[in-house]
């Protein structure tokens, strides 16, 4: 039974970022998928492989991470969610250096899924406002 789109985005966030299972990046990600804006804005990683680089750095980065998906939208093959995640500041690995402070980020990711499989993914993070939240004294 084919699963539907909206479920998929909310697979990838449960899974993946609330629970660690790594192996939904295989499962999700289509091999020739591209990834926009992760783990930086710049970024853009091709297919599962890339994407686990990017995504153990940002888990070395931040422990305890947490997304509350707040709304998911989409028609066809076009699905989007905004989300809140909080997390602790822990790891130097996106060249920050460790603060130890709990922080809020917000953003939305929009993604295209064919076949159960993201073959594209975009994602929009309020950088301004995490990296006041790490700069601001604890």
């Amino acid at each position: 039974m084919k699963q539907p789109n909206k479920a998929i985005i909310r697979r990838w966030f449960d899974q993946l970022w609330n629970k660690h299972n790594e192996a939904v990046i295989d499962e999700l990600i289509a091999p020739t998928g591209h990834t926009y804006g992760f783990p930086r804005p710049e970024s853009v990683l091709t297919g599962p492989v890339e994407f686990k680089i990017g995504y153990r750095k940002f888990m070395h980065a931040f422990s305890g991470i947490e997304f509350q998906l707040d709304r998911v939208s989409g028609e066809g093959d076009s699905v989007a969610a905004t989300w809140t995640a909080t997390m602790t500041h822990t790891g130097g690995d996106l060249g920050v250096p460790p603060t130890g402070k709990q922080v809020k980020l917000s953003g939305t990711s929009y993604m295209d899924i064919h076949d159960g499989k993201i073959t594209r993914g975009w994602n929009h993070v309020d950088l301004d406002s995490l990296n006041l939240q790490l700069e601001t004294p604890a």
